[in-house]
């Protein structure tokens, strides 16, 4: 899984490019390893 349960705070299931920008500024702030974020998650949201 990812660091502290870190999941998007919304409802719906997001789409790729919104997972992806949201591990980009985990990773940015130092929140998330260079090596962890969206890499076995699928385009439904599940991991």
């Amino acid at each position: 899984m990812y660091s502290n349960n870190l999941k998007l705070p919304i409802r719906a299931a997001p789409y790729r490019h919104q997972r992806e920008a949201f591990y980009f500024v985990l990773r940015l702030f130092g929140l998330l390893a260079d090596n962890e974020g969206n890499d076995n998650e699928t385009d439904d949201g599940s991991v």
